[in-house]
């Protein structure tokens, strides 16, 4: 800990000698640097909204596992390499300039090309250019987001030198036709690599345009593809809603979310895909530990391990698609709550791997807001310091003495019982209701009357 804490006031001080400054260093660069999307889950839409220039128009990213050959495999090495080193040297010439200059010294010394680099490593000339590019501005934009984050006092660490094996994969951009995707043979044509096998069971929506590309390899040794496509915008979103679509729900570890709509109550069933396996975990855990380092018995029980993670991810992003795809044909409005995760786990250890591990909250709420975007529909968030739980939802009295482990509780003014998530799921649906109404949204009962 006193080691990670002396080499982060280093990075700090090798930032920026004066704790005032608020100059960006990269405020005369054009263009806004930005991370690309790492697309979630396999075979599945996932909207990315960075650089976005066409109001029109919207970008999403669709992955696909591809099977490269034998020669092709060897490409993709060499170009995951070549970006790697290219990235570390170029980070190395920034700390470099900045010892010697501070955070201006893009005023008085003007940092080597990727050309120039491409000159001086003749093997980076065998992979294609456009990832080196590509590998050039994820670096500005490390720089720049460690920036803003020193400035508004936020923790976002200095960009760390990439480690080979950690994180395989390279992006790069389209530009006159360098990558096409043919449906018939199933094949995605890459700059170098060519034409390239993937599997597919449905077929892309209709495509304006391809933005860039990005190949991943997993610790299993599978290989992954995104694009990055721009299809027209969607629907616009309903003005006029019954309340008998809208659905308000709270987030239980016990049973993941509990709510509905005004007349009807779900309990949807949290099915650990992380604690369930837990013994298992342990096991792999320790027969890895006890093999001897470098050897083959240390690869096959990592590959076993990658795998029995891997297979924990798939089942619980299948079916976090499947239930926010689910919700989005049922409801036109999908009210949840806003919650700190964060601080959740401090000040309840219990719940840190049914939150984090188990279901994955928060990528939950981003699969159900982009899916009820796409269908014209709306997602609501009630804010987080919204008293759920403690307000009774007959009267209106906020019982300030209820504990976490209350599961059950009785109204002190007007006598009723409660159910500790029902009452926070009513609570939560009444405030969604409201929210909607703020922002124009006309609520009408089944008889077509206004609510």
């Amino acid at each position: 800990m006193v080691e990670q804490k002396k080499k982060k006031e280093e990075e700090e001080n090798l930032w920026c000698s004066n704790p005032n400054c608020t100059r960006y260093p990269y405020e005369k660069f054009e263009g806004d640097y930005l991370n690309d999307s790492q697309v979630q889950g396999s075979i599945k839409l996932v909207e990315v909204n960075f650089g976005r220039k066409n109001k029109d128009s919207t970008r999403r990213g669709f992955k696909v596992r591809i099977y490269p050959s034998h020669k092709q495999r060897i490409l993709i090495a060499k170009t995951f390499g070549s970006c790697r080193k290219l990235y570390n040297l170029m980070l190395d010439e920034r700390e470099d300039l900045l010892k010697r200059f501070g955070r201006e010294w893009w005023k008085v010394h003007k940092e080597k090309t990727v050309a120039q680099y491409r000159q001086e490593y003749e093997y980076m000339q065998e992979v294609d250019s456009y990832a080196l590019k590509e590998t050039k501005e994820n670096l500005k934009s490390a720089f720049q987001n460690f920036s803003r984050g020193f400035d508004q006092g936020k923790n976002i660490g200095f960009p760390k030198f990439k480690c080979k094996r950690i994180n395989e994969s390279y992006t790069t951009n389209f530009s006159h036709n360098n990558i096409e995707v043919d449906f018939r043979t199933k094949e995605i044509k890459m700059p170098k690599i060519k034409w390239v096998k993937f599997r597919d069971v449905k077929q892309f929506p209709p495509i304006r345009e391809i933005k860039r590309a990005t190949i991943h390899r997993e610790k299993t040794g599978k290989y992954f593809l995104s694009l990055l496509l721009e299809y027209p915008k969607y629907p616009e979103k309903k003005k006029i809603i019954s309340i008998n679509k809208i659905a308000g729900y709270d987030m239980s570890t016990k049973e993941f979310l509990v709510g509905g709509s005004i007349n009807s109550v779900v309990r949807m069933k949290n099915l650990r895909f992380y604690t369930s396996v837990d013994k298992r975990t342990r096991l792999l855990h320790k027969n890895h530990s006890r093999t001897k380092g470098h050897s083959k018995n240390r690869e096959k029980a990592r590959l076993r391990l990658s795998a029995h993670y891997e297979k924990i991810y798939n089942k619980k992003n299948d079916w976090t698609h499947k239930k926010t795809k689910e919700l989005v044909d049922k409801w036109d409005v999908v009210i949840l709550e806003d919650l700190n995760i964060k601080n959740m786990q401090k000040f309840n250890k219990g719940i840190g791997k049914s939150v984090t591990l188990d279901f994955s909250w928060n990528h939950f709420k981003t699969c159900l807001k982009y899916k009820l975007d796409w269908a014209g529909k709306h997602y609501v968030e009630v804010g987080r310091f919204f008293p759920s739980s403690k307000l009774c939802n007959n009267c209106g009295y906020k019982y300030k003495d209820l504990a976490l482990d209350d599961r059950f509780w009785e109204c002190p003014d007007c006598g009723s019982f409660h159910d500790r998530d029902v009452n926070a799921s009513i609570n939560i649906l009444n405030e969604g209701i409201k929210i909607l109404k703020s922002r124009g949204i006309e609520v009408i009962n089944p008889q077509g009357v206004s609510h």
